[in-house]
């Protein structure tokens, strides 16, 4: 896919898009007349959308819930190393292959990862806004500005909470995010996708008028210890479906 493609499908997991969010309906409601016409920016952001004298800049990122050093995510070097393993495997075992994969998955490192592409992104938007200004030869009255943020960790980000139930971690709602949102001042709205889980995909939405209500009920991500499937399986093969013969 490409970023843009990205962006949308990130932006249509739910059926009914961003219509089906609840929460900051008279901000969603704004905004949605912009969602509704978004385009491919010819280079950064990822999209935007124009009606009338008003701009609307959205940049999509990922990040995901394991160890990153300077050579990248812990859980893409092992995925790479899968798909090594399986070719390997397939051509040595027949047609099918399993690989028992472990991953550490934690909160500290959905953090840190986090964080790290925001303030990335962040120190680009005056970029972003001058350069889209350039590229369609006009001066707006209004330019928003939106992150769409994508946790694409396989199998997604869950965990169990104080009463044991499984949770997806809504990045929105967590401590850390809503601290460094309240401080970013040109940042007008975010969107959340988790996209790794497809039993559990998980769509959400902040603007600036709404950081108090998250605040009631707020996450520190940091202190999750583990997320759910550290620990799995993973396989691959060749299946040959039998066609019905004619009797």
């Amino acid at each position: 896919m490409t970023d843009f493609e990205r962006t949308i499908y990130c932006m249509t997991i739910c059926p009914q898009g961003v219509n089906c969010l609840g929460e900051d309906s008279p901000s969603i409601h704004k905004y949605n007349q912009f969602f509704s016409q978004l385009k491919e920016a010819p280079r950064r952001p990822d999209a935007y959308a124009v009606i009338e004298s008003d701009m609307l800049l959205l940049e999509h990122f990922q990040f995901d819930n394991t160890r990153t050093t300077k050579k990248g995510s812990e859980q893409h070097k092992v995925a790479a190393k899968s798909e090594q393993e399986f070719k390997k495997k397939l051509v040595k075992d027949g047609d099918f292959a399993v690989l028992d994969e472990d991953v550490k998955k934690k909160g500290i490192y959905y953090v840190e990862n986090f964080l790290a592409q925001f303030i990335s992104h962040y120190d680009k938007i005056d970029d972003y806004k001058t350069e889209m200004q350039k590229e369609l030869k006009k001066d707006f009255k209004n330019i928003y500005m939106g992150f769409l943020i994508e946790d694409a960790s396989p199998l997604g980000s869950l965990y169990l909470n104080n009463n044991y139930k499984m949770c997806c971690l809504d990045l929105l709602q967590t401590k850390e995010f809503l601290d460094i949102f309240e401080q970013s001042s040109k940042l007008d709205f975010a969107l959340f996708s988790m996209t790794g889980n497809t039993d559990n995909l998980y769509q959400s939405y902040i603007s600036r008028r709404s950081i108090g209500e998250r605040r009631k009920n707020e996450i520190i991500a940091k202190n999750i210890s583990s997320f759910l499937f550290e620990h799995s399986f993973v396989a691959s093969g060749l299946i040959e479906i039998q066609k019905n013969k004619k009797p």
